[in-house]
């Protein structure tokens, strides 16, 4: 079996007829494309999140009034995934907010909120 970090190995396996290849070759190959999704989805999975803690730290982010947040969270513009209630405490993904408002409010808010 060969390891699916030498590259040279598995180009020379991609350049090579299926028809052409050992069993094992073949195996090789998918094993090492199964490997490189896996590391892939791995890597986009542990991207570190951002979560901010209440109205004020998520306005002060966007650079906006809690109050504009309170609106938002009235009106739908932020909901659910992107916010989550947990009793009397909320906590924002930042990311999430982000592609929410930017939605609902189009180009119009990133206009003023771009730097």
């Amino acid at each position: 079996m060969i390891q699916f970090n030498d590259e040279n190995i598995i180009k020379q396996l991609l350049n090579k007829r299926v028809i052409d290849m050992t069993g094992q070759e073949l195996v090789d190959l998918i094993g090492s494309a199964v490997q490189q999704a896996t590391m892939r989805s791995d890597m986009s999975e542990h991207k570190e999140k951002k979560h901010l803690h209440g109205k004020k730290e998520i306005a002060d982010a966007l650079t906006v009034s809690i109050s504009t947040i309170s609106r938002w969270l009235d009106n739908g513009t932020i909901h659910a995934p992107a916010v989550i209630r947990a009793d009397r405490v909320l906590l924002f993904d930042y990311d999430l907010v982000l592609k929410q408002i930017q939605a609902s409010e189009g180009l119009r808010w990133k206009a003023r909120h771009d730097n």
